[in-house]
């Protein structure tokens, strides 16, 4: 997670003309590697392929239950992608921007960074049970959750309070505001900002890898 953004111009390319009359009722129909925002996501945690076709990354607060609910989405999307043979489509890649009205939103989003220099495998482990509201996110149950995500505790424990976890945090929130957001999450699908409910960022992602 120590990528930034190399490249912040929005092309006009990236959303496919929409006539009035034909105008698909998702705002991305395509998607083209060097259009729009482009991410450099050396290192960066994800979910689904390491390297795919249709890349989407969110901006997301763990205790936010709208990105809980878009993260659901996809996650059931991918799964339903790897038992038709097409794990290799998409790339969630996850970016933490923790809201300062949740109060354990920035303890969740370090547990996460804690398990990603781990290893990606394991952020993947944990961040499904972080996914909660703030009282199923205290220190003890955060520790619990490691635990069963078959952490390496020791070095979890002391990730935790290593400065360079919370850089990285910090490094995503830094970037989350260059992009202007206020809420979570926030989604950008191939390069363009795009907005709506989970069943309508999911649903565009969804068109996008059945191509």
């Amino acid at each position: 997670m120590r990528g930034g953004m190399r490249r912040l111009t929005v092309l006009a390319l990236a959303v496919a003309p929409c006539l009035a009359t034909a105008c698909n009722e998702y705002p991305v129909e395509r998607c083209a590697a060097g259009e729009g925002i482009v991410f450099d996501d050396e290192g960066a945690p994800f979910l689904g392929a390491e390297r795919g076709p249709v890349e989407l990354t969110v901006f997301g607060d763990f205790q936010c239950p709208f990105t809980r609910d878009l993260m659901l989405a996809l996650g059931a999307l991918l799964d339903r992608l790897a038992a038709e043979g097409k794990s290799g489509k998409v790339r969630v890649t996850w970016r933490h921007f923790p809201l300062s009205i949740h109060n354990r939103a920035r303890a969740a989003a370090i547990a996460a960074a804690a398990a990603a220099r781990q290893g990606n495998d394991a952020f993947e482990r944990l961040f499904w049970h972080l996914l909660k509201p703030g009282a199923e996110l205290t220190d003890e149950k955060i520790r619990g959750y490691a635990q069963l995500a078959g952490l390496d505790l020791q070095r979890f424990d002391a990730d935790l309070t290593d400065d360079a976890t919370a850089a990285v945090v910090d490094r995503d929130v830094a970037l989350g505001r260059k992009l202007d957001l206020e809420g979570t999450p926030g989604a950008i699908l191939c390069g363009v900002p795009v907005e709506g409910d989970a069943s309508d960022v999911a649903g565009n992602v969804e068109l996008l890898a059945d191509k």
